[in-house]
């Protein structure tokens, strides 16, 4: 059934509205009028985000610290996109870029967007549910990474993260191929279903690696890169 992933996809797009309509409402950022020399709409812009009048001494006072930031920016200078390929930015952009694109090769997404299709594959009649307890799997896991970050820090996390993630791929990856086959048709046929069901476990353990720490250290970690 292509409705498996399908309608995952599908839900997403309810959000995109929601995100576009709000764009479309929202006023700009007072620190970007001050940038284009707007004061005006940038006292108004910061009073609606606050809720407060634009003469109210908070409104007042935090538009004159955006404003003196502002100032001591352009004190140092101009800067250019390129200055983002040059001395020690180069290293900072490589590794965030690095921690972004090497969380997307972790392949929870396929989980995520593929998993009732392989829980199917895998003899399971209940793929949704398993899907399910996978989504909140992860939705529970990611507490302990954020605990973690503060207690270990964020290196040794991504690092033993890693490490777990290999250990459960390569255990799922052993019972798959040695328990399963397929027929003339190319259907996939179950070998041995319990099996199947430790794979289902390992795939859980995988999950509780990831939102353990790949999962929220790369935004985490790109976030505080440039501090």
């Amino acid at each position: 059934d292509t409705g498996s992933y399908r309608i995952p996809i599908a839900v997403q797009f309810a959000w995109s509205i929601i995100l576009v309509g709000g764009m479309l409402v929202l006023p700009e950022t007072p620190r970007f009028l001050i940038k284009r020399d707007n004061l005006p709409a940038a006292t108004k812009a910061l009073a609606k985000i606050r809720r407060l009048k634009e003469d109210d001494v908070a409104v007042i006072d935090e538009l004159a610290e955006i404003k003196a930031n502002h100032e001591y920016e352009q004190s140092l200078g101009k800067a250019t996109y390129a200055d983002c390929f040059k001395g020690n930015l180069l290293k900072r952009l490589l590794t965030g870029c690095l921690l972004q694109s090497l969380q997307q090769l972790t392949g929870i997404n396929f989980i995520f967007y593929y998993g009732t299709q392989f829980f199917k594959n895998s003899g399971f009649t209940n793929s949704f549910t398993i899907a399910l307890i996978t989504n909140c799997v992860n939705t529970a896991s990611t507490f302990p990474g954020l605990y973690a970050i503060d207690k270990w820090g964020r290196r040794p996390v991504l690092l033993w993260g890693a490490v777990g993630m290999c250990i459960c791929q390569f255990i799922v990856a052993i019972l798959g191929t040695a328990t399963t086959g397929q027929d003339s048709a190319g259907n996939v046929i179950v070998h041995n279903l319990p099996a199947q069901k430790g794979a289902i476990a390992f795939i859980c353990f995988y999950i509780f690696f990831f939102a353990a720490s790949w999962g929220p250290v790369a935004w985490y970690g790109t976030n505080s890169i440039p501090h």
